[in-house]
């Protein structure tokens, strides 16, 4: 009797335990969700914009062991997530815990030995992963995250399984969505971009807007750029008492025109100056970064 009691009790308190700690559980999603979605515009792409600050796009050899991958990259800090994409190759996105890691990386990255004179050692970014001696296929296959909008044959298709058109404005929204990870590749070209605009306007951010960023976007659309100098000004806005010097500017008239990333001359970022202010349009995110590999 004592005995049954006994396990009838524990029974009881494991019960209490399990439920308590999913209400626990519920509760902690709820917050979590909740603090997500208090978050102003601003705030949420601010955040973005950090993420990408803290992110490397590394071009891999086509059979890549992860966990060695990871593993690796792990030496120079915390991992906070990774993905990644087919574009012309495999490649990966890496976001670091702290910006310390970047630096730390860096460090480590050789310039490769080039025999081109016009080749410029650029250390940015955008790293090439080089794997000694053959490649193990015992491994996992890593798992590609689509980038690319599907056929319109593949949209026909997924529509004509649905009976009903709110089945099928469901479906075709949820395929040709903007997902997480096109999103940061988004905000991390904006960042490569201001690395090279920072060579001259140190305080500047490149910040993506419109469809990229205002959820009406789709898988392929560009990438609308705005050149933000508001932060020189702020800075040289310093009041003093004497003597002092300005920089010597020059007015220039409205113009177009257009730099090439990579090796593709059909993607180009095409940046145009006008009395409202720098912006710039950027097609094809991954072959506009990674046209040279083809």
């Amino acid at each position: 009797m004592a005995a049954s009691f006994g396990v009838s009790q524990a029974s009881f308190l494991l019960l209490h335990f399990r439920s308590t700690s999913a209400i626990k559980a519920q509760t902690e999603n709820k917050t979590a969700k909740a603090a997500k979605e208090s978050k102003t515009f601003q705030a949420i792409q601010e955040e973005r914009r950090e993420e990408a600050e803290r992110s490397v796009l590394i071009s891999c050899p086509p059979k890549i062991n992860e966990k060695k991958f990871l593993d690796y990259l792990s030496k120079h800090g915390t991992v906070n997530k990774h993905f990644f994409y087919n574009s012309y190759g495999a490649n990966a996105v890496v976001e670091f815990s702290s910006r310390e890691s970047i630096a730390s990386l860096k460090e480590s990255t050789n310039i490769p030995a080039v025999e081109h004179e016009a080749s410029v050692p650029f250390k940015s970014r955008l790293l090439s992963l080089k794997w000694p001696g053959s490649q193990s296929s015992n491994h996992p296959m890593i798992k590609f995250k689509e980038q690319s909008p599907p056929s319109i044959n593949e949209i026909t298709q997924l529509l004509s399984e649905k009976d009903s058109i709110d089945e099928q404005l469901q479906c075709l929204t949820e395929t040709l969505q903007l997902t997480e990870e096109n999103i940061s590749l988004r905000f991390l070209v904006c960042s490569l971009l201001r690395d090279i605009a920072g060579a001259y306007f140190p305080e500047c951010i490149i910040r993506p807007f419109g469809s990229s960023v205002n959820s009406f976007g789709k898988l392929g659309c560009d990438v609308d750029m705005i050149l933000d100098l508001d932060g020189i000004y702020a800075t040289s806005q310093k009041k003093g008492s004497g003597l002092s010097l300005e920089y010597q500017l020059k007015r220039g008239a409205s113009s177009n025109f257009f730099f090439k990333l990579g090796g593709d001359e059909e993607f180009r970022t095409a940046v145009s100056l006008r009395p409202v202010g720098p912006s710039c349009s950027a097609s094809g995110v991954q072959r506009a970064v990674l046209g040279s590999g083809s």
